[in-house]
């Protein structure tokens, strides 16, 4: 069975291809944005979800998918990513999935929520929820 050790967000990662070994730069926890709260704002703040995976028994091949889904803070979600997941040869799996941007409906907890459905199943399983923390200030009038 395929089991989720953690999820995070970062500003970047980097994964070492001989050791396999993995490094988080940056850990987002809260954004604070300087736009007025009635419109809905692109940031352009680049980020990855790192997601780090493993197999229970390591004599029995593991095959599933999955996925991140973003949520702002009145529950709208949607689908940001999905990604094979293949434990045929690895005892662990590291997923990223990174981003330029998020669009902001305004301030409140917004959710990166990530899913499992393993290979045997047909049914998706939260597996984490990270919060981040959407503060907005209004944005800073320059004086003549």
């Amino acid at each position: 069975m395929i089991e989720h050790i953690f999820s995070l967000i970062c500003s970047n990662a980097s994964i070492d291809d001989q050791t396999s070994s993995f490094s988080a730069l940056n850990i987002l926890e809260q954004l604070t944005v300087f736009a007025d709260i009635e419109k809905p704002v692109k940031v352009p703040i680049p980020h990855e979800v790192l997601s780090d995976w493993t197999r229970s028994d390591l004599s029995i091949p593991e095959k599933g998918k999955m996925r991140v889904i973003f949520c702002d803070p009145h529950n709208v979600c949607k689908i940001q990513a999905e990604m094979e997941l293949d434990f045929s040869q690895a005892f662990y799996h590291r997923t990223r999935f990174g981003s330029n941007g998020v669009l902001l409906n305004g301030p409140g907890i917004y959710k990166f929520i990530i899913e499992l459905k393993q290979e045997s199943t047909q049914e998706w399983v939260k597996v984490a929820t990270i919060p981040w923390l959407v503060t907005y200030l209004p944005p800073q009038k320059n004086d003549p």
